[in-house]
């Protein structure tokens, strides 16, 4: 049996999602790290992002999918906005006299 990878895109959702239900639960164990019912593999191949992500297939000869992995990839820029302000927020509380009003907001 010859093995074929390439890189999967939006397309190719529902035969990862199949790939995965048809996983057995220890396999889905060893896969997850975690039992995952139906509804939560489901779930986890709609919210992966092919666009920012790197989804790879694994081929059999009939170029059917038998094996998958998923590499997400840091998004730092949604996290800096979030970061920004609470290290604002932070920088207030640190100033004699601010640190009741930095707590309200």
């Amino acid at each position: 049996m010859n093995i074929h990878v390439r890189q999967l895109s939006t397309l190719e959702q529902l035969p990862l999602e199949r790939h995965f239900l048809a996983l057995g639960r220890e396999d889905r164990r060893l896969r997850f790290g975690t039992g995952m019912n139906d509804f939560a593999v489901r779930t986890y191949v709609k919210r992966i992002d092919f666009e920012n992500d790197a989804v790879f297939g694994v081929l059999d000869d009939e170029l059917r999918l038998v094996g998958a992995a998923h590499l997400g990839r840091a998004r730092a820029f949604h996290a800096l906005p979030y970061r920004e302000r609470h290290e604002r927020r932070i920088a207030r509380a640190l100033k004699p006299g601010t640190a009741s009003r930095a707590l309200e907001k």
